[in-house]
């Protein structure tokens, strides 16, 4: 048995269409199916787009969506054979060491520079 996914963008123009066995659809987590889905689309493959910036959601724009990337599958669509997931691009993010570094180490280097201008 083999469960069909197919992912749309968020005016139904569609980026990746694949099928994947049932016993390893099972197995996979949700990160491993973002990068079968870069993968397996021209688009974003030839943009080398990064899972981090990939926000899907389960049927519609407003569904269930997948946010947790070490999810099973399994968990999620349990008997289901066809997919539908809707792809919307979060734009470039930034780490959480980044905003850590700019929140507290900010307000101390401008401080540093006024007082010696």
């Amino acid at each position: 048995m083999s469960v069909k996914i197919s992912v749309i963008d968020r005016k139904d123009k569609p980026i990746a269409d694949f099928t994947e066995e049932r016993s390893e659809f099972s197995k996979m987590t949700v990160e491993q199916l973002m990068r079968k889905i870069i993968r397996s689309s021209e688009y974003l493959s030839k943009k080398k787009f990064d899972i981090n910036r990939m926000r899907l959601t389960v049927g519609d724009a407003k569904g269930l969506a997948l946010s947790d990337k070490r999810t099973l599958l399994d968990k999620i669509f349990q008997e289901e054979t066809v997919v539908k997931l809707v792809f919307k691009d979060l734009g470039p993010q930034i780490s959480w060491k980044l905003v850590f570094l700019i929140e507290y180490f900010g307000p101390i280097l401008i401080t540093v520079f006024l007082m010696i201008f």
